[in-house]
């Protein structure tokens, strides 16, 4: 069982975290090829949210997001003028390889589903 103090310091020993307004984490990864992906953090007392942007509304129709996503595991949101990727943990059975694959599923698949509605590495 963890706790949000449990996983807040675990990712921060892990992973090189900036905190934003309201506890929300930042992490940039950097993807290889000169690729980096954004990906913001938020723990609640029970859940773990991860997301990670993969178009501005404004670029891309939320039909044509919804499909492409579709083909993934993971389910889309807006996030602000963002669609987003996103993972969803409870924390009360949430072990350290859970957490970090969450962050590094979202990341990667972030990453390619940006490159195949962007065409580019914005986030």
């Amino acid at each position: 069982m963890a706790t949000k103090a449990e996983v807040e310091t675990f990712l921060h020993s892990k992973y090189r975290i900036e905190t934003l307004d309201g506890g929300m984490m930042k992490l940039i990864f950097d993807q290889g090829d000169g690729r980096s992906q954004l990906v913001w953090v938020w723990l609640s007392d029970n859940v773990m949210y991860v997301s990670s942007p993969i178009a501005q509304r404004s670029e891309v129709s939320a039909d044509h997001a919804l499909e492409v996503v579709s083909k993934y595991s993971l389910g889309m949101q807006v996030l602000g003028d963002f669609y987003v990727l996103r993972h969803v943990a409870y924390l009360a059975d949430l072990d350290a390889s859970e957490a970090i694959l969450a962050v590094e599923i979202t990341t990667n698949l972030a990453d390619d589903v940006e490159k195949e509605l962007v065409g580019g590495d914005k986030y």
